[in-house]
């Protein structure tokens, strides 16, 4: 299948799809060529933007639920959470951390930010300030949260340990050894 005809195809989805998405719609770069994140708006479908958060791989973008806030999760250890406002101006960088970032979400009540960078760090979204730190195993890589904002479940794929962790006391729960290659956790 030609280039051509692929991003054809993988257009006709996106704009299938667009419909049901509240917000817009960020295409991350590979981080070795291209550093910008372009930002879309779905409907209609036309460029709303782009920012570039800083020289490394955007491991995630994610969004304050109100929308005046978006959280660039970035694979380095200066600045791995860059956050930006709907103009793309860039509010706050997180500085220097141990580790670089892997993975990040805003919790579904849109009170935390959680990113994966050695550990995994909660953030308060309405004050900005780090809350929390749990220790979940070795390099851990995913993160997810339940429905209703209580528990982060979090996978280190090289400790092959699943981790639930308490988003009111900020510990970690419960853990459980999981089998096979798994790089991701998705909760619902």
């Amino acid at each position: 299948m030609s280039v051509r005809v692929k991003f054809l195809t993988a257009f006709i989805a996106l704009a299938c799809t667009l419909p049901l998405l509240g917000g817009n719609v960020f295409l991350l770069p590979d981080g070795m060529t291209e550093t910008t994140v372009y930002v879309y708006t779905p409907d209609p479908v036309a460029a709303a933007g782009s920012y570039t958060p800083g020289s490394a791989k955007v491991v995630r973008v994610d969004v304050a639920a109100d929308g005046s806030k978006y959280y660039t999760v970035t694979n380095t250890q200066l600045d791995t959470v860059v956050t930006t406002d709907p103009t793309f101006t860039v509010v706050a960088r997180s500085g220097q951390w141990n580790s670089p970032g892997r993975d990040g979400t805003v919790t579904p009540d849109g009170r935390y930010l959680l990113t994966l960078a050695g550990i995994l760090r909660i953030m308060d979204i309405a004050t900005g300030n780090e809350v929390g730190t749990v220790s979940v195993g070795s390099s851990p890589g995913s993160v997810a949260v339940s429905i209703d904002s209580r528990y982060a479940l979090v996978l280190s794929s090289n400790s092959q340990r699943l981790y639930k962790v308490d988003l009111t006391t900020f510990a970690a729960v419960g853990e459980m050894q999981v089998g096979g290659n798994s790089t991701a956790v998705a909760a619902g």
